[in-house]
């Protein structure tokens, strides 16, 4: 069997592993019997039902952070720095995320993302958040 490594598997990994991290499932998960895909089932979600793709576990700080807001007066509305709020800024850097892991988990290798501009777009993802 000859295999070539590539620097455009690296990008697929990467890609396959932010979208585990971001939706909580695996690729070899029951519901990718059949021949579905992790990068299928996410491509389909993109970029309109990213929320419900989502892993609920990267939104439990913020929910906790509603709640105590609540509590201390119902109009209290958080604002981030650049003026949208904690949830609207979550689903901006998550949507620029999965669109990088989309990108370097395309099945097609001269599709992909190349590390270099993973490091740019994450650059971007970080100066969001901040």
């Amino acid at each position: 069997m000859d295999v070539q490594v590539s620097v455009l598997g690296d990008a697929f990994s990467y890609g396959v592993i932010l979208l585990e991290m971001f939706t909580g499932k695996s690729p070899i998960d029951n519901m990718f019997k059949d021949g579905r895909s992790l990068h299928e089932y996410v491509a389909a979600a993109w970029p309109e039902r990213l929320m419900e793709i989502a892993d609920p576990l990267l939104f439990l700080e913020e929910e906790e952070e509603i709640r105590n807001n609540r509590e201390e007066s119902p109009i209290v509305h958080e604002r981030s720095r650049s003026g949208i709020n904690a949830r609207e800024q979550i689903r901006e850097s998550l949507l620029l995320i999965i669109q990088i892991g989309l990108s370097c988990s395309n099945p097609s290798p001269r599709d992909r993302m190349t590390m270099k501009d993973v490091g740019n777009k994450l650059h971007v993802v970080r100066d969001l958040i901040l």
